[in-house]
């Protein structure tokens, strides 16, 4: 297989896998399993550009299966890829054989733990440091794992003939509201204007047909609720076990909760639409989505339909559903977050 057909199905096997871990539960909302990292770990016998370009669609592509694509998740996605991802590579280029598969999928785990609490911290204050030997404890034997995997996939000798296909023209006009609602929500401030934030993106992710899952961001907001509390700010409301509960970081806490779950759910209703136009994204997420119908087709155990679905003998040119929601709805909402974003700024009692 060629280079670029080698990272157009790994990037899509990575996207596969990420829709796979949606199913999985997890301890911490920041937590990932990293099914997807089996790709990356595929993916270090390749040249050092074409394994860059594999870490870049990888990110991208699932930011965009767990709808955090227009979310500063993406940027945390990106981190955690690039720090595990060089890590592993330049640990393969050094060491050589002298290395195992499983010294380099741990040490792409520390990393990207490291890497995920790093940028959690940014939002989450001090307090999200302490999660870290939990997130260490939980990644390492799942990386163990991860490497177990990634030995028993085969890869197909060719991709099958496919073109991503859509119902309707894409609008290059799409990109300039999601980017608009994206810095309104993140630069909202306050509990009450971000809970408004949130409200509106559920709506939107209601109406672009994606399914509300309050569970996950109910624990989204419990996190960065308890981190932010773990940093005393302000009047002490109560003390638990010992720890001061104060009033400034349970607000902020609180506010910053809903806001990133606001970006994550406006995410979710932006990620339903085909923005990809053509090229090797495109490529990606067409033969990702072939993955996914396959996958639901094939009978059997779990590991025989994975099996049957990674090597493409059961291929079909499916095409991915996008909900067309008019480009007037997106510019609406945009124009409701950046107001709610100014509100809040305002020096009114709301």
């Amino acid at each position: 297989m060629q280079s670029r057909d080698r990272v157009i199905y790994l990037a899509s096997l990575s996207l596969f896998l990420s829709s796979l871990e949606l199913f999985i539960p997890k301890p911490l909302p920041f937590f990932r399993l990293g099914l997807a990292n089996i790709a990356v770990m595929m993916g270090l016998t390749l040249g050092f550009r074409p394994f860059l370009l594999l870490l870049l669609l990888k990110a991208i592509c699932t930011s965009c299966i767990s709808g955090t694509l227009f979310s500063v998740f993406l940027l945390m996605s990106l981190l955690q890829t690039a720090a595990s991802g060089l890590l592993m590579y330049g640990l393969k280029r050094v060491c050589g054989s002298n290395i195992s598969i499983y010294a380099l999928s741990s040490a792409g785990a520390a990393a990207s733990s490291a890497a995920q609490i790093a940028f959690a911290m940014l939002y989450a204050g001090r307090g999200a440091l302490s999660f870290l030997p939990l997130l260490l404890a939980i990644s390492l034997p799942a990386s163990i794992a991860t490497a177990y995997i990634s030995k028993k996939i085969r890869e197909p000798e060719a991709l099958p003939l496919h073109k991503a296909q859509s119902d309707r023209p894409t609008s290059k006009w799409q990109a300039l509201p999601a980017a608009v609602s994206l810095g309104a929500i993140m630069m909202t401030s306050g509990l009450l204007p971000s809970a408004i934030a949130f409200l509106l993106a559920c709506i939107l992710q209601s109406a672009s047909g994606r399914k509300l899952r309050f569970g996950g961001y109910a624990a989204a907001i419990a996190f960065m609720t308890l981190s932010s509390v773990l940093t005393p700010e302000g009047r002490i409301l109560l003390s638990i076990a010992g720890l001061p509960v104060t009033e400034g970081a349970l607000m902020s806490g609180l506010a910053g909760g809903f806001r990133l779950s606001a970006a994550v759910a406006f995410s979710l209703s932006v990620s339903s639409m085909d923005i990809w136009g053509s090229g090797i994204v495109s490529e990606v997420t067409g033969l990702s989505a072939a993955m996914v119908a396959s996958f639901r087709k094939t009978e059997g155990n779990l590991f025989a339909r994975v099996q049957e679905t990674l090597s493409l003998s059961a291929y079909d040119n499916a095409a991915e559903r996008r909900v067309n929601i008019p480009i007037f709805t997106l510019f609406w909402h945009s124009a409701l977050f950046v107001v709610i974003m100014i509100v809040s700024h305002v020096d009114i009692p709301i």
